[in-house]
């Protein structure tokens, strides 16, 4: 018994740890976009490969009496269908908020479940499984349940707590026809000075789409508006939308996509940028558009660094 809980606790390690392993090169090769992403994935790795554990062994039971070759390549395949499936719950559970997450997943997900099938179908003790097709059924009904039970509680819990948080509403103030990226940069030390309005934040976006600021970032679900502004000061609200597969509007005017966290990072100052970001235009556009490079950021630091200076003469 202490055995077969052993190598179900070290299972549930092998899959967090083979989808870490994947996650490292895409995090390097994108410069570290999607950095912010990481205890989401954990967040919601964790149920999954509690699940695997527990209904991994009823998975292969039946596959005993088959060669040792083919065993292990049913307990790829059935990895890669529960990372399937559970890509499909974790989208139906967090909906919109699903399209923020900018880290492959889906990938991480089936590498991470195969790797522990593998190891199941190596050391799981099968003797103890007397009816196999019964088996097969109880893990096909309580794969889904287990994970999808665990993440709704720990995410309900999450989201009371962010509701719970009450952080200060935001006002966007961009350039009027500007499209593209629009990064708010947490500086502390070298970022534009804060600016209230009737106890909202005043963001004025510069025509680089990328603010630097002096405000820190506050977790919780955040109130903010966003509005085109001319050299006279006039205002024209942006509209907003959950995500561009939302069709339910004219696409060809420019809207802003609903809003994620993350940090950047790399050569050759290896600067840590911890941002806030949207996008303003048409799913065309954001097709279209290149991400923003980390030496581009360390660029415009500079000019901020700079203007610093000359502001402070």
């Amino acid at each position: 018994m202490k055995r077969a809980l052993l190598v179900k606790f070290i299972s549930i390690l092998v899959n967090v740890t083979a989808g870490s392993i994947f996650l490292i090169p895409f995090l390097i090769y994108r410069q570290s976009f999607g950095f912010s992403d990481i205890m989401s994935f954990a967040f919601s790795t964790i149920p999954l490969a509690l699940s695997v554990s527990i209904t991994g062994d009823k998975f292969l039971s039946f596959s005993q009496k088959l060669l040792s070759g083919l065993r292990f390549f049913i307990a790829i395949f059935i990895g890669l269908i529960l990372g399937f499936v559970w890509t499909y719950i974790v989208y139906f559970i967090l909906g919109y908020l699903f399209a923020a997450i900018s880290i492959p997943i889906l990938y991480l997900w089936i590498i991470g479940s195969a790797a522990q099938l593998v190891f199941l179908q190596k050391f799981s003790d099968f003797s103890r499984i007397k009816n196999k097709k019964r088996s097969l059924v109880l893990g096909a009904i309580f794969f889904p349940v287990i994970p999808t039970f665990i993440f709704s509680l720990l995410y309900g819990i999450s989201f009371l707590l962010m509701y719970l948080n009450k952080p200060e509403a935001e006002i966007y103030l961009i350039p009027k026809g500007y499209t593209g990226h629009i990064y708010l940069v947490h500086d502390l030390q070298n970022g534009d000075p804060e600016e209230y309005e009737n106890g909202k934040r005043i963001y004025r976006i510069p025509s680089s789409g990328v603010l630097f600021t002096k405000f820190i970032d506050e977790p919780g679900i955040i109130t903010n508006d966003f509005y085109y502004i001319d050299s006279t000061g006039n205002r024209t609200e942006i509209k907003k939308k959950l995500t561009f597969a939302d069709e339910s509007e004219n696409d060809t005017i420019p809207a802003i996509i609903a809003s994620t966290i993350g940090s950047k990072s790399g050569a050759p100052n290896y600067i840590e940028y911890k941002y806030s970001y949207n996008f303003l235009g048409t799913s065309e556009q954001r097709r279209e558009i290149d991400e923003i490079k980390i030496t581009y950021l360390d660029s415009l630091r500079n000019q901020q660094i700079l203007k610093n200076s000359i502001n402070n003469e």
